[in-house]
């Protein structure tokens, strides 16, 4: 293999001017096709259909602790069977979902170690040279329902109610990270396969590559994780 490779630089070497250039455009016309439709696209893909999946799940949760505090609400003045038996069960499907949505987000990587192992990844290939990692700011998965007027909380703001309000559903927090470099496409492209074999998981959103003068680029890549924290990623 380093025979091959070194028999293709020669002959790379010993082309034109012109013909290099064309071979280097070609090159990263392959390379961000190559990213985009072998990296980005599936990647963005299972990206999207964990976020939809988390936001479902809060959605049904969110649904669940309203019904039960209507419940609650009911039960305080007209206590009955049917309905503690509703409550009950409303509390533990509430419940169930969760712990389903705790387990799906088991494996992403936490916000405060994604700019450091992502860094640190990038440092082991002396070849790539960083210029910034960016943390942008944290974004709720699914906007929170409106807040009740100032009448409304005034006339529930009692102990009792206090103690029979449900619990918020469990938010869930986008935690993006832009990470800038410059180095050459080859190197950038095992860079991006080596992230892949991470043991922790994360999104990717973008990967922007800029030529610059032959052979180097800059690139931009946006990655993002989820938690049910809203801290700080600490960059």
């Amino acid at each position: 293999m380093k025979r091959r490779l070194a028999e293709l630089a020669k002959r790379f070497e010993a082309l034109d001017r012109s013909r290099r250039l064309m071979l280097l455009v070609a090159a990263a016309v392959v390379l961000v096709a190559g990213v985009r439709l072998g990296v980005a696209d599936p990647l963005a893909a299972a990206a999207r259909g964990a976020r939809d999946e988390a936001r479902e799940l809060q959605k049904q949760i969110a649904e669940r602790r309203g019904r039960l505090a209507a419940i609650k609400a009911r039960h305080e003045t007209d206590p009955n069977r049917k309905e503690r038996q509703q409550l009950a069960r409303l509390e533990q499907e509430a419940g169930r979902l969760d712990a389903r949505l705790r387990e799906r987000m088991r494996g992403l990587i936490e916000p405060r170690d994604m700019a450091r192992v992502l860094e640190d990844v990038l440092v082991r290939r002396t070849r790539l040279r960083l210029e910034a990692v960016r943390s942008l700011p944290p974004q709720p998965l699914i906007e929170p329902a409106p807040a009740e007027s100032g009448a409304a909380v005034a006339e529930t703001d009692t102990v009792a109610e206090k103690e029979t309000a449900p619990k918020p559903a469990a938010g869930v927090w986008r935690h993006g990270l832009q990470i800038v470099f410059h180095g050459t496409y080859l190197d950038t492209l095992a860079y991006l396969r080596e992230l892949e074999r991470l043991q922790w998981e994360f999104y990717w959103d973008g990967v922007e590559l800029e030529v610059e003068e032959y052979p180097r680029a800059r690139v931009t890549i946006t990655v993002h994780t989820l938690s049910l924290e809203e801290g700080w990623i600490g960059v």
